[in-house]
């Protein structure tokens, strides 16, 4: 090997590095500001009892559009861990509404791999995976709260009263992917 060569490939190896350096920065600082973004959906909430009606569903369902399914469940699984370690983090007591939080972590996986799989290309496909999402979050949560308040009664204070305003989220999360993806499809078009 000359000189040459050497130099090349030292400098090369040092520019993969700073390139995989750079991208795993930006993704940890893409997954910090996106659990970030749950907690501020976290805070726009109206009470329907123990659990709040909250935009994180949505939130995390278009997060998993924008970040796709890895990220969105780095994101989700962080904000997860901060309810629970950072004391105050959580609006709500996480005894109660954990279930529904690491449901998050489900419903970004669910969603954003079926956005990488062309879901959010067509209107129905979209409201889809949506629901499919959402019901990911009511897998985990509905059997959690069961264990505080028992299975009736989950079902009456957090199941039961999030039917109707989780469609219209879903039918809300649905249009904003539409714009956003034919938004984005003009863009790489012109």
């Amino acid at each position: 090997m000359n000189q040459a060569t050497v130099f090349d490939v030292m400098v090369g190896r040092t520019l993969r590095r700073q390139d995989i350096v750079s991208r795993w920065m930006t993704n940890a600082a893409l997954v910090v500001l996106s659990s970030l973004i749950l907690l501020a959906a976290s805070r726009m909430s109206f009470d329907l009892g123990p659990v709040p009606v909250t935009m994180q569903s949505i939130a995390v369902i278009l997060l998993s559009l924008v970040l796709g399914p890895r990220r969105a469940v780095a994101a989700a699984t962080l904000y997860f861990v901060q309810c629970w370690a950072i004391p105050g983090f959580s609006a709500r007591p996480m005894m109660l509404t954990g279930g529904y939080v690491l449901g998050f972590v489900a419903a970004a996986a669910v969603a954003g791999h079926l956005y990488q799989l062309g879901h959010g290309r067509s209107w129905f496909k979209a409201f889809v995976a949506s629901t499919l999402a959402n019901l990911a979050i009511f897998a985990i949560g509905l059997p959690w709260l069961a264990l505080s308040v028992g299975a009736d009664r989950a079902w009456e204070l957090g199941g039961r009263p999030f039917v109707v305003v989780e469609l219209v989220k879903i039918v809300c999360g649905v249009l904003l992917l539409r714009a956003a993806t034919l938004a984005s499809d003009r863009l790489r078009k012109a």
